[in-house]
């Protein structure tokens, strides 16, 4: 069992691949959004390429950057809302980092 400590929480939990729960010793003051994803799969492959493209190709960070910021202040407030807005152009940006890093 490994143990993760924060400035005021300790969370305990199985290891990854085997994860059922995860339990806090304290109640956590901020929410976390956290995705578990299979390492190495395509999900997993696609983070680290678009990523790893958003950090070398400033002009696509800061398009990505204003949607953001656009959605939100167009009242999207639930995390579902908010991933479905930025849907589109999530795809656009993985398209054009595997095309960058020749990819597929």
């Amino acid at each position: 069992m490994k143990r993760l400590k924060s400035k005021s929480t300790i969370l305990s939990g199985l290891n990854c691949m085997n994860m059922k729960r995860i339990s806090c010793a304290k109640p956590l003051v901020t929410w976390y959004n956290v995705h578990i994803t299979q390492f190495g799969g395509e999900i997993w492959k696609n983070n680290i390429i678009l990523r790893n493209y958003l950090l070398h190709n400033k002009e696509a960070a800061q398009k990505y950057s204003d949607l953001k910021r656009t959605i939100v202040s167009h009242g999207a407030s639930m995390l579902l809302e908010y991933s479905n807005r930025k849907d589109s152009c999530i795809k656009e940006l993985l398209d054009a980092a595997k095309s960058y890093y020749k990819y597929s």
